[in-house]
């Protein structure tokens, strides 16, 4: 489970699906309204597995800690959170539509999300193609 974290809501060019799954399933556990497609929220045995998910996640991150040296893989592991979380404002920035473009792509070549050139631009479009506005692209 860490793995598929660090791999998917970790990288920089992917969605956050594990957190999403997280909250899914801790809205059904805890009873908070879920939306109206998901008819089996009052059902016990759906509780009762989402509770088994939680627990098997938490004893997951625990042994990864027991593994790493928590300093350094909770720093990476954050350091990571915090540039995805840039680039995914950069974004934002990107698609505003009082805001320039390259006031966004300045922004991810400090962060380091964006090598500096055409190519550089260019990758980067070509990755976050699904995220951009196609009107601002051109």
């Amino acid at each position: 489970m860490v793995d598929l974290f660090i791999s998917l809501d970790c990288e920089v060019d992917r969605k956050n699906s594990i957190e999403s799954i997280m909250r899914s399933v801790a809205t059904v556990y805890v009873g908070v309204p879920i939306p109206k497609d998901i008819i089996f929220e009052d059902d016990p045995r759906v509780k009762k597995l989402c509770f088994e998910i939680l627990t098997e996640m938490i004893v997951s991150l625990g042994e990864l800690g027991k593994k790493m040296d928590p300093f350094n893989a909770t720093s990476h592991i954050a350091d990571k959170k915090v540039l995805k979380k840039e680039v995914d404002q950069a974004i934002v920035l990107f698609n505003t539509p009082d805001v320039k473009p390259e006031k966004a792509v300045k922004r991810l070549i400090q962060l380091g999300a964006v090598q500096e050139g055409p190519d550089g631009i260019a990758r980067f479009m070509h990755r976050f193609m699904d995220s951009l506005s196609s009107v601002k692209i051109g």
